[in-house]
């Protein structure tokens, strides 16, 4: 295993208060695998069945809430968040104490018997609102990096600065895994009480499509898009929204200790400002991170936005994973 720490502390770790310092509250911030396969003749991941998934799912933690799906791929709303299930790779992001790494045996066993064999592995994650909470093998970025090379050889990477808002990545395979890819992932934290407040059962009285709607997010999707939705009890957020190849997925935490909200799109845009723009502007967040992840020799790579309205830039990490993989991290408070 090899861990690279990139970026540097330009201001020291009081310009993002709260890292670690949270003892109680939902662990929003969600761990993230998206795993790509080689497929022989026939071979496609969408032939595992929700049964499946679930058995799979069950080293993770999570079960499954919902499903949707259209020509090109299946979306599954989990108990902690996302599963994407394309041909040849998937997505899933976990949050709360989920222990996704350990899923990962019994997915490629399943993987082999659709004529599936793996290829990449990608795995990412902002730092932890409750660290102390995780179990193994995700009590520290070290130990899951350690895990993954039980069955990888990758390498992991730490971006932004060690004692304040980062991101982890362990990167394993050679190549690339998406071809012409682009994904946008944006953490919001300390969010705005009015707003956090549609996405309780007391204000949504059981309809997730309220909260959709009323909240604005419905404004974010193409009008022929596919939404899934769904409302926690007593509160809590969860939407996978298909257009396409493309998908967009937000979940929400609302609580007043540890509020989080968290948007994701592979949606290929030139310039991303506006829609970065329009993300803050519905939750109101007081401090966020912007990650961008884009490989498979992008011609015209997207306009990363450094300035938003109301915001004051703190870090910007940019790393090169390989010789087509870039991650780019930008952390921002409210300014004044």
């Amino acid at each position: 295993m090899q861990v690279k720490a990139t970026g540097t502390d330009r201001k020291g770790p009081s310009y993002f208060p709260g890292l670690s310092v949270l003892t109680s509250g939902f662990e929003g911030c969600e761990k993230r695998l998206l795993m790509h396969f080689t497929t022989s003749v026939g071979g496609d991941l969408r032939k595992i069945g929700r049964q499946q998934w679930t058995d799979i799912l069950k080293y993770a933690n999570c079960s499954i809430l919902n499903a949707k799906a259209n020509d090109i791929f299946m979306a599954y709303l989990l108990s902690e968040s996302s599963l994407f299930v394309y041909k040849n790779h998937i997505i899933i992001k976990t949050c709360g104490t989920t222990t996704l790494l350990k899923m990962i045996p019994s997915l490629l066993k399943m993987a082999s018997t659709v004529g599936c064999v793996y290829g990449h592995v990608r795995y990412s994650r902002s730092h932890f609102m409750f660290p102390h909470k995780q179990v193994y093998p995700h009590r520290s970025f070290g130990m899951e990096s350690e895990y993954l090379d039980e069955t990888f050889n990758g390498h992991a990477y730490i971006l932004g600065p060690l004692k304040a808002a980062r991101w982890h990545v362990y990167a394993a395979g050679n190549g690339h895994a998406l071809d012409k890819s682009v994904t946008l992932e944006i953490v919001m934290f300390d969010l705005d009480r009015s707003i956090m407040d549609i996405f309780t059962q007391e204000y949504a009285n059981g309809s997730s499509h309220r909260c959709t709607v009323e909240s604005g997010i419905v404004k974010l999707f193409p009008k022929d898009v596919i939404i899934d939705d769904y409302i926690f009890k007593p509160c809590g957020y969860s939407l996978n929204a298909l257009w396409g190849s493309t998908y967009w997925t937000i979940h929400i935490t609302p609580e007043a200790i540890g509020s989080f909200v968290s948007f994701e799109t592979n949606q290929v845009l030139s310039d991303y400002s506006e829609l970065v723009e329009r993300i803050i502007g519905l939750f109101k967040p007081q401090r966020l991170s912007c990650v961008f992840s884009h490989e498979g020799g992008l011609k015209d790579p997207p306009k990363i936005p450094g300035i938003y309205k109301g915001f004051e830039m703190k870090t910007w990490t940019k790393t090169t994973i390989s010789s087509d993989f870039f991650v780019s991290l930008q952390t921002f408070v409210t300014a004044g």
